[in-house]
């Protein structure tokens, strides 16, 4: 016999009830499931799914992950700093072709492009994420 909680989305097996119980782990909204449900609905979630009961057992549609304005500034930092990493080693081998006089015409129009982005990237204010238009890698 299993119990499912809407409250953790968790599922308990009936020979664990007592030690729940016992450290205050225990949901007070439990509902009895079938072995089926159990089977079906334990491991691995469809993409953007939560686990229900409502009568039976369903999926149902993740609320969107809210973000804090911190955790925003963070990303488009991190991305930021992924976009410099690839500007400045794809601007490396060119800039040497170009210091060593073996550039070709293709290499010093590639580098010019690079340089722009690297300028715009370092132009981004990560402070306005998301609201942020990144611009196009010439890659």
């Amino acid at each position: 016999m299993y119990f499912f909680s809407n409250q953790d989305g968790g599922f308990y097996p009936e020979d664990t009830l007592k030690y729940c119980k016992s450290i205050g782990a225990l949901p007070d909204d439990l509902v009895e499931v079938s072995a089926d449900e159990y089977d079906e609905f334990t491991g691995a979630n469809p993409d953007g799914k939560l686990p229900r009961y409502n009568k039976k057992m369903l999926w149902v549609d993740a609320p969107p992950i809210q973000y804090t304005r911190e955790q925003l500034i963070m990303q488009a930092q991190q991305k930021k700093t992924a976009f410099m990493v690839t500007a400045n080693q794809s601007i490396a081998p060119l800039q040497d072709a170009i210091d060593l006089g073996i550039a070709t015409e293709r290499e010093v129009a590639c580098l010019q492009l690079w340089k722009k982005y690297r300028v715009e990237l370092n132009r981004i204010d990560t402070s306005l994420a998301p609201d942020i238009d990144w611009p196009t890698s010439p890659a």
